[in-house]
């Protein structure tokens, strides 16, 4: 079984799946490559990888099958020490005040938040970007910083309010967690399987 995955999912989500799946599949060897959206793509068009398993806005394409697709949202957060969570109604300007960091330039949701502060004639410029969403995650709790990122990958700290959300109303934007193959993929019983388990755990 053959995975390809963006790097959020792979440190946040996927662990979890693997362990689930390995429970009722024993035998079957999982190979698990992280890549961009873009990359991922051409990965599955080539049949190097089985499915694709990314977060962005819905694709749409008739080279793909979709197997699953579930909304996330994206929030602006920072630790709960952060100056700006004591502001009553903090605005965009508000936080672009502040050092930001953010997921590497072709992140499907830093590109959607970029969108749209072009749309609002504004710019971000961040002081530190990685793929790396754990390293993001450690950044936010030396209470210096702000970032941009799916709330999936925050679930723990937001519930335990380490990480707090910071509402502006205005970019409140939505991605969609989205498994994909190639429609002329034959699906065996063990993708299937996997197929499921993603289904019945998000």
């Amino acid at each position: 079984l053959t995975i390809g995955t963006i790097d959020s999912l792979c440190s946040s989500i996927v662990p979890q799946l693997i362990c689930k799946y390995h429970q009722y599949h024993p035998h079957v060897s999982v190979s698990i490559t992280t890549d961009t959206i873009e990359g991922l793509l051409k990965m599955l068009k080539n049949n190097d990888i089985d499915f694709a398993y990314l977060v962005d806005k819905q694709l749409l394409d008739t080279d793909w099958l979709k197997i699953y697709q579930f909304k996330e949202e994206v929030a602006f957060v920072a630790s709960c020490h952060h100056p700006i969570c004591k502001m009553k109604q903090p605005t965009i300007q508000d936080i672009l005040a502040y050092p930001i960091i953010l997921t590497e330039k072709d992140a499907s949701y830093r590109r959607l938040l970029e969108e749209k502060l072009h749309e609002d004639h504004l710019e971000i410029k961040p002081f530190i970007q990685s793929k790396n969403t754990d390293l993001l995650l450690e950044l936010l709790k030396l209470d210096q910083y702000i970032s941009f990122l799916p709330k999936y990958i925050l679930e723990n700290d937001l519930k335990n309010k380490k990480i707090i959300q910071i509402n502006i109303p205005d970019y409140q934007i939505d991605v969609y967690r989205q498994l994909l193959c190639h429609k002329n993929k034959w699906l065996s019983h063990e993708m299937k399987s996997f197929f499921q388990l993603i289904k019945e755990n998000h």
